[in-house]
């Protein structure tokens, strides 16, 4: 029986249950119900059209519903149900509907249980919407977020493979995470090799790369390069010297830093005080200009 014809006290009128019926079907609510003393089980006009079925076309079962869902989604609806079968109390539940022909609706509710004069269950009743436009609207922000690094991400990974300077994405804990084909050229190690390594490695003078990197992190202006002379080794071990220059990373890669290398010249070994290697071209030369990438906080 519609248990919109019917209440405790007896019946309504007409008027009401059509009042009734256009207020579920307004708010998109799809009723059902389910008496646990006789099995009988209803549902409403519009939960037919939440689940693309005709009445006529699936029977009117707790069996049949969960055939609906998607199946990953049935085991926590039939734990919902047991927990307002022991405890009495209202549950949200959350659902995926799939329709006949293959459409997936995300649909939100409510189950409780209506007790009888004992305080027994006597009735399981449920409300669903369908929320799948709710929800493609909610997420079009998130998706507009994504979009907008994935176009970071690929313009900053075309900047460094076309750059014609040694380029390096450096992570947080001075680890390279990548390293473009100048690089290569410079060092003589290829790509695939350098990812992982520790930035300092490169340098026989490991304290000068870590202090440039300490710098960049720290700068009160980000968008500020940090640029110092250093020593490198190649792979074949030779040193020689190089203008190194870190500024922040755009948050794309995991990296913190952007790293720049130009090679100056060889270094050759001294005898005096000042240090075990001069470089061949002049220290205090002005830092080279750094290639426009997109610049984010520290």
């Amino acid at each position: 029986m519609d248990p919109l014809m019917a209440t405790s006290a007896g019946s309504v009128d007409g008027r009401t249950v059509d009042r009734l019926r256009a207020a579920l079907a307004f708010a998109g609510v799809g009723a059902w119900e389910w008496d646990l003393r006789t099995g009988d089980a209803w549902w409403s006009d519009h939960l037919y059209g939440i689940l693309g079925r005709r009445p006529d076309a699936i029977p009117t079962t707790l069996a049949s519903f969960l055939e609906c869902v998607v199946e990953d989604d049935r085991e926590p609806m039939r734990t919902a149900l047991r927990e307002v079968l022991q405890t009495g109390e209202t549950r949200a539940v959350s659902c995926r509907i799939v329709r006949p022909h293959g459409a997936v609706r995300l649909c939100r509710g409510q189950v409780g249980a209506v007790p009888d004069e004992t305080g027994r269950c006597r009735l399981i009743m449920g409300a669903l919407r369908d929320v799948t436009a709710e929800e493609l609207e909610r997420r079009q922000p998130e998706e507009a977020l994504l979009r907008a690094f994935r176009d970071q991400r690929t313009e900053l990974l075309t900047m460094l493979e076309s750059a014609p300077r040694a380029l390096l994405l450096v992570d947080a804990a001075q680890r390279i995470i990548r390293s473009n084909r100048a690089t290569e050229q410079l060092l003589g190690w290829r790509s695939g090799d350098l990812v992982g390594r520790g930035l300092p490695v490169l340098s026989p003078e490991p304290t000068v790369v870590l202090d440039a990197l300490l710098l960049a992190a720290t700068a009160r202006d980000p968008s500020v390069p940090v640029a110092r002379l250093v020593t490198l080794a190649g792979q074949d071990g030779l040193p020689f010297s190089a203008m190194m220059t870190v500024s922040a990373a755009p948050a794309a890669e995991g990296a913190r830093f952007v790293v720049m290398f130009e090679a100056r010249g060889s270094v050759a070994p001294v005898d005096d005080d000042a240090g075990r290697h001069a470089a061949s071209g002049p220290a205090d030369e002005a830092a080279p200009a750094v290639p426009m990438l997109p610049l984010s906080g520290s």
